[in-house]
């Protein structure tokens, strides 16, 4: 009841739902141990120890199923209908607009690649998802992964900048 394991959404399950669950499992195995112990006598520790991992994997299991099961079923949405989208931004707009794509249920879009202009960033990652090269490899990413929107999220470039993106992305006849 104090951990609230029995209000939360399964489907929502997250990190903290996880370290709820690994506290509940810890708090259970105590008394375990000392059930055991005051009732039956001494157990060897692995058994007590055995025990504690094996119900936190099977809770954590079966809690978490649902939400596996959720993105498996999500992953295996057909090709037809998945647009493949590209982000131009690999800030913290960007993130919160890759975040929000994949989670969207009412679409079916996908982003495949991220663009932005800092060399740093180049062949990194941002939730699994590359980022490719800057704005002059836009058009050449677009052929390459078959691009049918692009989402800009440059909230802090110039007015020139965006003007400039903008004008490479209309040649490619995405949606903007």
């Amino acid at each position: 009841m104090a951990l609230k394991l029995y209000r939360s959404m399964w489907r929502f399950a997250s990190y903290s739902e996880l370290i709820r669950t690994a506290a509940a499992s810890f708090i259970t195995a105590v008394f375990h141990t000392v059930g055991i112990t005051v009732l039956f006598g001494r157990m060897p520790i692995s058994y007590y120890f055995i025990g504690a991992v094996v119900q936190f994997g099977f809770v954590i299991s079966i809690r978490f199923a649902y939400r596996f099961m959720l993105l498996v079923r999500r992953e295996r949405r057909s090709e037809e209908e998945t647009k493949n989208v590209m982000i131009i931004g690999a800030g913290s707009a960007g993130q919160m607009i890759l975040r929000d794509v994949n989670r969207a249920k009412q679409f079916s879009d996908r982003v495949v690649c991220i663009i932005d202009d800092n060399v740093n960033k180049w062949g990194r990652y941002i939730d699994g998802t590359p980022i490719v090269g800057g704005r002059e490899s836009i058009l050449e990413n677009v052929e390459k992964y078959n691009i049918s929107k692009i989402y800009i999220a440059v909230p802090s470039a110039p007015m020139e900048e965006r003007r400039e993106i903008l004008n490479i992305c209309k040649e490619t006849e995405c949606e903007l």
